[in-house]
């Protein structure tokens, strides 16, 4: 047989993480979600234009970029989402982008993809992506 007695534990206790309640809610913390998930891109070649699906958390605003440090060739997209679901982000050649698109009849991109839900910190990811051009045949 064995016993323990005056047991200690020393040290200070973890640091709570930051949340918040939600509405209407008791005792359920709520994080607002930066995750995003990109889906389909539908090309429309007539115009030389697309629109990439992605799913987003909640309601935030996403913001689709050009990620190329330099000769940036694609327009920026600004959007707001209400609530969670998919949103159709368009993507269209600015004007560098439209020549090098009416040459080659692809333009090759890659998109920053930045979500910031309410109340919460930005998150993204990069996506490699093309456009293209019906031939003029």
């Amino acid at each position: 047989r064995a016993g323990v007695d005056s047991v200690a534990v020393l040290g200070d206790p973890p640091p709570r993480p930051p949340a918040s309640l939600a509405p209407g809610a008791t005792g359920l913390l709520v994080r607002p979600s930066n995750a995003i998930v990109v889906g389909k891109l539908i090309r429309n070649v007539a115009k030389g234009t697309a629109k990439l699906r992605v799913a987003v958390p909640g309601p935030g605003s996403l913001v689709a970029t050009d990620a190329r440090r330099e000769g940036k060739q694609l327009r920026r997209a600004n959007l707001r989402a209400g609530k969670a679901g998919t949103i159709a982000v368009p993507l269209a050649a600015n004007g560098a982008g439209l020549k090098v698109l009416r040459e080659r009849r692809t333009l090759r991109l890659r998109v920053a993809l930045a979500f910031t839900p309410d109340g919460g910190t930005a998150g993204g990811t990069l996506v490699r992506r093309a456009l293209k051009l019906k031939s003029k045949d």
